[in-house]
């Protein structure tokens, strides 16, 4: 019976290479597993920055939704030198019209004790 086994086992040499296969295989299995996670997450980081752009696409933002308010015509959005004349804002607080083209936002956040010019305020929104 023990030649029997003897037959049925691997020698040394076949058991190396039957390990070394293996091996092999769960390494080739573990880059493609790692490859195809971070092909993943790359894919969603991308897809995350498009798909909100091309819901813009075919529109303006000057759209207002219908709903319950008075929807009053938009002042613009024009630029304009500091300190230059312009017709009044139809509303008050301004919501659109006329501003400084200073870059980002000129106003920083947070509560004012001052008075704020309405051309500074209106390039924050």
């Amino acid at each position: 019976m023990s030649t029997q086994n003897s037959k049925n086992r691997p020698t040394p040499t076949q058991a190396r290479a039957a390990r070394r296969e293996r091996r092999q295989n769960r390494r080739k299995f573990t880059r493609v597993f790692i490859g195809l996670a971070i092909g993943g997450v790359a894919l969603l980081l991308i897809l995350g920055l498009i798909l909100p752009m091309l819901g813009n696409l075919g529109g303006s933002s000057d759209k207002t939704p219908n709903g319950p308010g008075k929807q009053i015509e938009s002042d613009g959005r024009d630029h304009i030198e500091e300190g230059s004349e312009h017709p009044p804002y139809r509303t008050v607080p301004a919501a659109s019209g006329w501003h400084y083209p200073q870059p980002l936002a000129p106003v920083s956040w947070g509560i004012h004790t001052e008075y704020i010019p309405e051309e500074k305020r209106i390039h924050n929104l």
